[in-house]
C-alpha cells in the first residue's frame, strides 16, 4: 500500500499485478509482463513506483503513474522471500533461500 493510503497492489495467479485506488475502489493500472504470481511488494516512499517479486526469483520495477516496467532485476535462482526499501529509496533489498 501506498504511504499515503491512496493505492495498494494485488498479484494474482497468473502474473497481473492490479493497482488499486482505495477510496474509489477502481482499478488505476493493470500490470501484465510479471512472469509467475506476485509473491511480494515494496512501495516507493513517495509511491511513484512499485517494486514486485515472483516465485521465479525476479524481481520487476513498475512505473505507477504509467503502468510501465522500468526493469526486471535477475539474480535470485529461488522464491524471492523478502523485498524491502530504504526509507528514502536509495536501495532494494531482496532476499531468496541463501541470498540476498
Amino acid at each position: 500500500m501506498a504511504q499515503d493510503g491512496s493505492w495498494l497492489a494485488t498479484g494474482t495467479e497468473d502474473g497481473t499485478v492490479r493497482i488499486w485506488d482505495v477510496a474509489t475502489g477502481t482499478t488505476r493500472a493493470v500490470f501484465t509482463s510479471h512472469v509467475g504470481r506476485m509473491f511480494l511488494a515494496a512501495v516507493a516512499p513517495d509511491g511513484s513506483w512499485l517494486a514486485t517479486s515472483s516465485v521465479h526469483g525476479r524481481v520487476w520495477i513498475w512505473d505507477v503513474a504509467t503502468g510501465s516496467e522500468r526493469t526486471a532485476l535477475k539474480g535470485h535462482r529461488r522464491r524471492i522471500s523478502g523485498v524491502t526499501l530504504a526509507p528514502d529509496a536509495s536501495w532494494l533489498a531482496t532476499g531468496s533461500d541463501g541470498s540476498v
